[in-house]
């Protein structure tokens, strides 16, 4: 059997466990094909005190994209994630790109990590650029890993419970929807899933000084756990699992640690 062919578009840096190199390892370590496009290259995530870089050019993705699917590299995909997008600009080109790309008797999955912003800032990009992601991305997603702020932002409702939140997931109409950070009672966070047919939330302790990355990080676990056959309740359990070995190992460390989790993938899968 064919290994999943999974396309990713999310921001790369050269240090650190953020975007592509969050999502993509448990991609790779389930056997996944794994091709990455970056929408913006840095030196490391916006957390240090020094960052250099630049935006990739969202003409310059959208020509990076035609091109693998020009050459066969998309074909039979199993799975599209969009991550970071910087602009709108982005957004417009990643949507057009996942109408070509689903345009096939067997679609890809369309997972849309919406990273807008978290608590306790609010938004890290462009109002238009949220809105953006909002209407153009949505609407194309099968499956959508808001945190806690996004999931409120997104749905104009406060998210201040599990209750909430599966009110606010029901309201998106998508098909499944995979929220983290929400509040949970006893000092402890929950994760959900929501679909038309399963609703399951884990909980696990609220932890301070977290890297960056988590975001990224769950919604690669949880789309390889998806694209190899588990099902919803399975998927979260493990991502959730693996998420919070990976967080407890990484608490107060600058950035996350994967190496343990993800440092040899299995036979047969491909490395970036």
């Amino acid at each position: 059997m064919p290994r999943p062919r999974v396309l990713v578009v999310s921001s790369h840096v050269a240090q650190g466990a953020v975007g592509l190199k969050a999502t993509a390892p448990p991609l790779f370590h389930a056997g996944c094909d794994v091709i990455q496009v970056p929408t913006v290259v840095l030196s490391n995530h916006l957390g240090h005190r020094h960052v250099a870089g630049a935006a990739v050019e969202a003409e310059t993705i959208a020509r990076m994209i035609d091109a693998l699917a020009a050459n066969g590299a998309l074909d039979g995909l199993s799975a599209i994630i969009t991550g970071y997008l910087p602009e709108s600009a982005h957004v417009s080109a990643a949507a057009q790109a996942i109408t070509k790309l689903t345009r096939t008797p067997a679609p890809p999955l369309v997972v849309c990590d919406p990273v807008l912003g978290d608590d306790p800032n609010g938004l890290y990009i462009p109002e238009a650029t949220a809105l953006a992601i909002k209407h153009e991305l949505l609407p194309l997603a099968d499956v959508i890993t808001p945190n806690r702020f996004e999931l409120a932002w997104l749905t104009a409702r406060p998210v201040q419970s599990i209750g909430d939140a599966l009110t606010a997931a029901r309201d998106l109409g998508i098909a499944i929807v995979a929220a983290t950070s929400i509040p949970a009672e006893k000092h402890a966070i929950s994760t959900l899933a929501v679909s038309a047919s399963v609703s399951n939330s884990v909980d696990v302790p609220w932890r301070e000084n977290v890297p960056h990355g988590t975001g990224d990080l769950f919604t690669g676990l949880f789309t390889a756990a998806l694209v190899t056959g588990q099902p919803i309740d399975k998927a979260l359990q493990s991502s959730t699992d693996t998420l919070e070995r990976v967080i407890a190992s990484s608490c107060g460390a600058p950035d996350l640690d994967l190496g343990e989790f993800f440092a040899a993938p299995p036979p047969g899968s491909v490395m970036p």
